[in-house]
């Protein structure tokens, strides 16, 4: 039983992720172990996924036969949990079926058994499947009602990634109702919840949902820049399927746009996008697609081919929805073509395929196609009695939903049947509803102009604050970077408030001018400052060519460190080769400055804390013992002399012995000399042994 287990998990996650062809054979052996004994829940576990499975491979008999025996073992175990799962299950493959009563009739059992065992998690999932059963039935209050309910229990849960579904689920129902600023706040609140819970699958998902409703208000910009963040997602994630969506999505916004070449070339892209995924259903409606732009561009013989491809596929795999529309769209090239009893064939059979599913808008439109047929005086069959019949079924088709263009067309060819058989007041009334429903729908158009042009100001003020927002923060980030070491930086603007890091060894510089407090007296302030400005730009340069970090000046005292904020081994080689450099361009700034100064330089390597103080003005600064010895090396030091420490000397050596070179000997291949110069009673520190250090 333990194997059975164990395949059932494998065949699930394979079907999830859409490898519905590799989890049969696995579900099929969990199945045949289970089968010994019918009884068991784990044989209905078993047949609960087995029948989601073959949902997802369109064999909808297979499926409701495994759930509803499933469904009789948890009913007669008492399980109300897996009823209650049970029940949705069935409720789903409904769903996929278009029969959305059968969906809610099931749906609505399984709240039954959900709301006795008061599980959250499963009441948010079924009102959510309510929710969108609803919003396929064009119900889309109800629909709204129902997505709230399950918003509600995922937030109370703190289930984010639950919730963001649901948000998405919302934002399509505002985008059926044309709210759509409504429809992409819903859209950002699933994509920030998405984003914390780390789920970047879901995140891929809504960016692309968020584009069709951009392309709904003619945000073609914005719609491709979501379309191609998403497109980057499933690319990284090496997801073919939904990057054949996304790609689909794009060549339906250029098809939109009239753009047929490009819309051909994103058609074609998702089309070997799916092929590669073996999503067999995507190849299916992008033949459609593809059928579609060939039309367009007047290709009949190429978008016929797509069509029959398209249809072939969809039969097989019993997308009977998507099978039916182009059915009617392949009806259409007939018709184009001049083959009119096989459009009509096509039509007609259409009309009871799209009856069965429920899907009025498209009936409406397929009839007035029937009607054109009757109409045409190309066709030899051709009866204004027969077209004034299927136009009229068509007007009661259009009735009741958002038929209004298909109505227009449709009394303005009633208009041409009552004209030409001399009923002219019914053509003039027909005319008169047309005109009508044209103010009406030009109102409405107005109307969502208006709210796109609101949404779009919305947007441009979003982006406006964003920038603003963005320029403070830049600026911030930039007079940080001035003040703090960058990486410190950083780490302040992204919420650090307790800055404090120890380092086992670094290299501090201490250097002072010699003799500046007798200096400072005698000279004008202006003078002073500019020397100072010099001194210390100077060596602000060379400590960036180097790789240490300024601490701060004090006065006339410079401190610089090496190894701080971020770590190096060569920490004593670069203090040194700094120190020297310093030296070597005092005779320059003495030059510049006009004033015959020089420095005295401290070097000592050790450990040290560094982090960061202050509220208002803050400031990056560095601590212990490291840092007084090092100071005391420089005020023990010599005008025009490097002073270091034995342990500076001991760091150092031990870098250069490690590439062969011995730098207490003259001579050596390196650009610096190690001089001994004994020892010291170094206050506060006892004796000394210290040293000079110079250019070789």
């Amino acid at each position: 039983m333990q194997r059975a287990r164990a395949l059932r998990v494998l065949s699930a996650s394979l079907w999830r992720r859409g490898s519905t062809r590799e989890a049969l054979p696995h579900s099929l052996e969990a199945l045949s172990i289970t089968a010994a004994d019918p009884t068991t829940i784990d044989h209905a576990n078993v047949l609960l996924d087995h029948g989601m499975l073959h949902m997802f491979l369109r064999d909808h008999s297979t499926a409701l036969s495994s759930l509803s025996t499933a469904l009789d073992v948890f009913l007669q175990a008492g399980d109300l949990e897996q009823v209650a799962v049970a029940n949705g299950n069935i409720g789903t493959v409904f769903r996929s079926m278009n029969k959305f009563d059968s969906a809610l009739e099931y749906y609505e059992r399984a709240l039954g058994s959900a709301n006795l065992i008061r599980d959250g998690r499963i009441l948010a999932g079924l009102h959510g499947n309510v929710g969108t059963v609803l919003f396929y039935s064009a119900r889309y209050q109800e629909a709204l009602h129902h997505q709230s309910i399950a918003l509600s229990i995922f937030e109370q849960h703190g289930a984010k990634t639950g919730a963001a579904g649901t948000l998405d689920g919302i934002a399509s129902i505002y985008v059926a109702l044309g709210q759509y600023a409504s429809a992409i706040d819903a859209y950002d609140r699933a994509l920030d919840l998405f984003t914390q819970a780390e789920n970047i699958l879901g995140v891929a998902i809504v960016l692309g949902n968020k584009g069709v409703a951009l392309r709904k208000i003619m945000e073609i910009p914005g719609a491709l820049e979501v379309y191609d963040r998403s497109l980057e997602i499933y690319e990284t994630l090496g997801d073919k399927r939904g990057a054949g969506g996304v790609l689909g999505s794009i060549g339906n916004l250029y098809l939109d746009l009239h753009e047929d070449a490009r819309a051909q070339d994103y058609f074609t892209r998702a089309l070997s996008c799916f092929e590669d995924a073996g999503h067999e259903s995507g190849v299916a409606v992008m033949l459609g697609n593809l059928g579609l732009v060939l039309k367009q561009v007047n290709d009949l013989v190429g978008a016929e081919d797509a069509y029959r491809r398209s249809i072939d596929m969809c039969e097989r795999l019993h997308l009977s929805d998507h099978a039916c529309r182009t059915r009617v769209n392949l009806g259409e090239i007939y018709q184009l073509q001049g083959r009119y009893d096989e459009a009509l064939e096509l039509y007609s059979t259409g009309v009871d395929a799209l009856t069965e599913l429920g899907i009025v808008h498209e009936v409406a439109n397929t009839r007035a196609r029937i009607g054109s047929i009757y109409l045409d005086e190309r066709y030899v069959g051709r009866s204004l009695e027969r077209a004034e019949e299927m136009l009229l079924l068509a007007l009661d088709a259009a009735a009741g939903i958002d038929g209004r263009p298909a109505a227009i067309n449709v009394y303005g060819m009633l208009s041409k049947v009552y004209r030409q058989t001399e009923r002219w007041k019914e053509c003039l009334e027909s005319t008169e509803r047309a005109h009508a429903l044209q103010e009406l729908l030009s109102g409405e158009r107005s109307t969502q102009e208006a709210e796109r042009l609101e949404h779009r100001r919305t947007l441009q003020n979003a982006e406006r604050d964003r920038q603003v927002k963005l320029a403070r923060y830049q600026e911030q980030e930039r007079i940080l970077n001035n003040i703090l070491p960058s990486m410190i930086a950083e780490r302040i603007l992204h919420g650090s408030t307790m800055i404090a890091d120890r380092f086992e060894r670094v290299t501090v510089f201490f250097s002072d001018i010699v003799g500046f407090t007798p200096l400072s007296a005698s000279i004008p302030p202006e003078q002073l400052v500019t020397a100072l400005n010099t001194v210390f730009t100077v060596f602000d340069g060379l400590a960036r060519e180097h790789g240490l970090e300024k601490i701060k000046t004090i006065g006339d005292a410079y401190m610089a460190v090496a190894g701080v904020p971020e770590v190096c081994e060569d920490h004593a080689d670069r203090a040194a080769q700094f120190a020297l450099d310093v030296l070597a361009a005092m005779p320059g700034i003495r030059e510049r400055t006009g004033l015959a100064i020089d420095v005295r330089i401290g070097l000592h390597s050790g450990p040290a804390v560094a982090g960061v103080i202050g509220e208002n003005k803050l400031a990056y600064d560095l601590w212990g013992d490291t840092v007084n010895i090092a100071s005391r090396m420089e005020s023990f030091g010599a005008a025009g002399h490097v002073h270091v420490s034995d342990s500076f000397a001991e760091e150092l050596r031990a870098q250069y012995a490690g590439k062969g070179v011995d730098i207490t000997r003259q001579n050596n291949p390196s650009s610096m000399l190690l001089l001994q110069r004994g020892e010291f009673d170094i206050k506060g520190k006892g004796r000394m042994a210290t040293w000079f250090l110079q250019r070789a």
